[in-house]
């Protein structure tokens, strides 16, 4: 704690020098407001503007509590409170000190929208800048004395950008929002009339050198001689390091020019890289005869992030990146922090959970979300603002926006290690041509990082292209997509592939990877948005909801779940989800791990995504808080720079097999691990009896996916059907990982009693049947009821069961079945021979696939539940899956999993087993009746499903 305060010192100590330095009017406090709400008052009528309204700033409207109070509550997103989007005008009045004559005076707007500038009368210009800071040269106009300066932000649909920025994360509602206003630092600014206009760091790692880029200006009439004093100092590193300082002398034109300095740190100069992020403050002090000394300070970390064939390395040495997508989530203020400290604590939380990585969906965040990253060790790539198409021309007003965009955000984050990587913007379409000229320009004017043509675009289906220096693609190509083949992760939309991907579409198995999509390209492929698994609404989270947005959406959610299935039952469903959620991402993120020659993946999400129809997909809510659900050691036994891999073609076994698997190490590690031993053990997952153990030990590892041992054990021992958890671990560390696994014995005999009746299909001799008091056993064959079931869906639904729906049905693709596991009562006597837990695991695979839950809104009575499906909250049905009930005299079991057609598989034979012994043990005795109407009524009747409206997805 003492060194971190010790970092923010140093930090405060060189804002103040520079603030000193530059003499600066800090601009934030009360402003004068007019919000125009009519957009009656344009550009040239400035003079007009009747301010009947103050503000301070730096803030939004909505945090301000002004613009228009929102009435209309929407369920796709979080609502605003207020809402405003057109021209709103701000002004202030500012003295200038007569010893700032001379001096260059600059205006200084951290993040705003499209703005317009004024001092007095006198129209300074305008700036189109979204993403980056702007400022304006107020000189001409700014004499001592008193001024009106005058600022219009315009965030409308008529403020002069194209259209389909709108979409973008950088000014959408749906999760930062579209605010007016202006945040961040706000301050005018003195300079001297001659000094340092730009100041740009690339590192040379070869050299341990620095070479500053730099343009000096000069509003003198003759050329000035300066004198350059160049010193730098390790701050953030234990160890301490100052390199020699460096004197140059050189002689700027009228006008000014552009300099190169070198500036040698000397071979104990220390690397950046995710482990040690040694960062060195850099200091730019300029003197002249008649000019004030200034100081210019730059954060640099000695690193080169580049490119060999399919890897991304950092100094030479090869990294994964083991990303979190960003959508601009931030419930209290609708906007990104603008302080270090916020985002030290997002990145603190994604490292206890095992990331090194943010991808900025369609956005770019602040100098502070850089200045954390580059002190944490985070890779970021950032984007441009646009979800949309790219045009062929390169003069299109598209094309000169992004251009435009992207070169203001490498002049003002360009020098900052964590920095990596940058997009041209998401799911891009329309022009490749078009992408590849603003990819070269941008790449031209800043080669520091790796660029992207475009996250995803196309959506992955074109594959590479050519100019890019990495992939981030869901697939890439789409060759043989039907038996994905391209795929570089697991789970889709019904609409985007067969089934909803490999790891809904495949039987479980722990050797699925993505090396057949990785191989169709010789650049690094980085996942893109991978997961996206539901989790049912969690009430606690409503109470954090006090800033400018509202959760009516959540709300609305948990009041609908509450009202039809009570409030413990929705906290059931909530932990049950959450569980398969947690078990999807594992399985995804390992799939990853196991790909060789893939580069990272970014992940869709660990948080929340409460916009977009509203996507609960988060291990952690909205806030990055915890929900409860997994913890960090066990969310980091799976992603982290080591995991141990478990590599087998199932999750069950019968006994008088051999367990048969490989051990592989994901290797990444600061030093990758060229020894290791491997200790094992297998145990019971309800006693934590441990069965068999031992340990594998390999040499010679190398960095990457290294390959420990095989391991096979004889199962014989397992007498009976048992649930077990394979753990391992490497010795002497905390990296240690887990899979479940279930032993059936194979010859065990449980025949079907005889006095329980087997039925496919509700018919009058059934009802018969129980009403002279006979037990029946009903599995009705798969599909038999469309028109009272669900499909079957082993996965927890993909992003939103309400986005999806509308786009499958547009694209004449399948719907997805919409649940989201099971809620199972783990202790009922039926699962003597089918262990299980309360949650759908790897065993439910088979019988889940074969399930058509039955839709159970129209029944008043109580029945026996044993499984219940869970439904998406947009549905929200009743499902029951397995249960049973007394009819008149007779006993009824009932399971929607048609296991007579999954028979091929052990799961769906052994859960036969089970319902066979249940039914002829003394504990089949439902205490819960059903009238035959009510049976009846069931299988017959019209289920209603509520209407469920679409959501907009720009990319389909």
């Amino acid at each position: 704690m003492k060194r971190l305060n010790c970092l923010f010192l140093l930090f405060a100590c060189c804002a103040a020098l520079m603030a000193q330095e530059n003499r600066r009017i800090d601009l934030s406090g009360y402003w004068k407001l007019f919000i125009d709400t009519q957009q009656k008052y344009s550009v040239e009528q400035v003079a007009a503007v009747p301010y009947n309204d103050t503000i301070v700033l730096p803030a939004t409207l909505d945090e301000a509590q002004k613009g228009e109070r929102v009435t209309w509550q929407n369920t796709g997103r979080l609502s605003r409170k207020y809402s405003f989007a057109g021209r709103a005008w701000y002004q202030k009045e500012i003295i200038i000190p007569q010893s700032w004559e001379g001096e260059v005076k600059l205006l200084h707007l951290e993040r705003t929208k499209v703005t317009h500038v004024w001092v007095d009368e006198h129209y300074v210009g305008n700036s189109l800048l979204i993403a980056s800071s702007q400022q304006y040269d107020l000189t001409p106009w700014l004499s001592t004395g008193v001024h009106q300066l005058t600022i219009l932000v315009d965030n409308g649909a008529t403020c002069g950008l194209p259209e389909a920025v709108y979409s973008s994360h950088q000014w959408s509602d749906e999760t930062q929002t579209n605010w007016n206003g202006i945040v961040g630092q706000l301050f005018v600014a003195a300079k001297p009339a001659v000094d340092v206009s730009k100041l740009q760091a690339y590192s040379h790692v070869k050299e341990r050198s620095v070479e500053l880029r730099t343009t000096i200006y000069n509003t003198l009439d003759e050329p000035v001689e300066v004198a350059v004093a160049i010193y730098g100092v390790l701050f953030n590193s234990a160890e301490t390091h100052a390199p020699a300082p460096q004197d140059i002398k050189v002689t700027v034109p009228p006008g000014g020019g552009e300099f190169v300095f070198n500036y040698a740190l000397g071979a104990e100069a220390k690397l950046w890289n995710e482990y040690t992020p040694n960062l060195y403050r850099i200091q730019v002090e300029l003197s002249a005869s008649g000019v004030r000394r200034t100081k210019h300070a730059v954060t640099v970390g000695l690193r080169q992030f580049v490119t060999q064939g399919r890897h991304l390395t950092m100094n030479g040495t090869r990294v994964f990146l083991r990303g979190k997508h960003d959508g601009c989530v931030f419930p209290l203020t609708g906007y990104a922090p603008t302080n270090v400290a916020d985002w030290m604590r997002y990145f603190d939380i994604l490292r206890t959970y095992g990331f090194n990585h943010v991808r900025f969906h369609s956005w770019c965040p602040l100098e502070a979300a850089f200045e954390a990253a580059d002190l944490k060790g985070f890779y970021l790539q950032a984007e441009l603002p646009l979800w949309g198409a790219v045009e062929e021309n390169p003069d299109a007003p598209i094309n000169t926006f992004l251009i435009r965009e992207g070169k203001g955000i490498m002049d003002c984050f360009g020098n900052h290690a964590s920095f990596v990587g940058f997009a041209t913007g998401n799911e891009l379409w329309g022009s490749i041509e078009g992408m590849k000229g603003i990819t070269r320009t941008l790449r031209a004017y800043d080669g520091r990082h790796l660029y992207a043509l475009g996250s995803n675009f196309n959506l992955g289906w074109l594959g590479e292209q050519g100019d890019e220096d990495f992939i981030v693609a869901c697939r890439v190509g789409g060759q043989n997509d039907a038996s994905f083949e391209p795929h570089v992760r697991s789970s889709f939309s019904f609409t985007d592939a067969i089934d909803g991907g490999l790891l809904n579409a495949t039987y479980p198995n722990t050797r699925m990877n993505f090396d057949t999509g990785v191989s169709n390209t010789n650049k690094p492929v980085i996942g893109h948005e991978t997961g996206q698994f539901q989790v049912y609404p969690n009430s606690c989270e409503l109470k954090k909801y006090t800033g400018v947005l509202y959760p009516h959406n959540l709300i609305s959610f948990v009041e609908r779940t509450n009202r039809k299935h009570g409030i413990a039952k929705s906290e059931q469903f909530f932990r049950a989800s959450g569980a398969l959620s947690l078990l999807c991402y594992k399985a995804d993120v390992e799939m990853s791990l196991r790909t060789e020659e893939l580069s990272g993946y970014q992940m869709l999400d660990i948080q929340d995504f409460p916009g977009q129809g509203t996507a609960l997909v988060g291990m952690l809510d909205s806030f990055m808080d915890s929900k409860g659900l997994t913890t960090p050691e066990e969310f980091t036994a799976f992603n982290a720079e080591v995991v141990p891999l478990w590599l087998a073609s199932s999750y069950t076994w019968y006994n008088d097999e051999t367990l048969s698997g490989e051990v592989k190490l994901f290797n990444y590690p600061e030093h990758a691990l060229t020894d290791a031993v491997v200790e094992w053990k297998l145990c019971e997952r309800v006693s934590g009896v441990v069965r068999q153990s031992g340990s594998l030990a390999a040499t010679n590892l190398s960095r990457g996916l290294a390959r420990i041992g095989d391991l096979q054990l004889a199962l014989s021992g397992y007498v009976h059907p048992v649930a077990l958890q394979l753990e391992l671990r490497v010795s002497g560390t905390n990296y240690a990982n887990t899979y479940p696994l279930w032993v059936y014995p194979r010859k065990a005999s449980v025949k079907k009693p005889a006095d329980v009746t087997l039925f496919t299909s509700v018919t009058p001799k059934l009802y018969k049947h129980l009403v002279a008091g006979k037990k029946a056993l009903l599995i009705p064959t798969a599909h038999a009821y469309p028109n009272q079931t669900v499909g079957g869906l082993f996965t927890s639904d993909y992003w939103n069961y309400s986005m999806f729906k509308t786009i499958s049905e547009n694209a004449k693709k399948p719907v997805s079945p919409g649940t989201l596991g099971y809620l199972i009562a783990d202790e009922h006597p039926l699962f003597h021979l089918f262990p299980t837990s309360t949650h759908s695991d790897w065993q439910w695979w088979a019988p889940a696939r074969h399930a058509s839950p039955l839709i159970m809104d129209n029944l008043d009575s109580e029945v026996g539940m044993i499984v219940e499906g869970i439904d998406n909250v947009e549905r929200n049905h009743k499902l029951g899956l397995l249960f049973e009930c007394k009819v008149g005299k007779g006993k009824l079991l009932v399971c929607m999993a048609d296991v007579l057609s999954g028979s091929a598989y052990k799961e769906c034979n052994q859960l036969l087993k089970a319902m066979y012994q249940y039914l002829g043990s003394e504990a089949f005795n439902p205490q819960l009746e059903l009238t035959v109407e009510e049976i009846n009524l069931l299988f017959t009747g019209t289920a209603g499903t509520p209407k469920i409206e679409g959501v907009r997805n720009v990319s389909y």
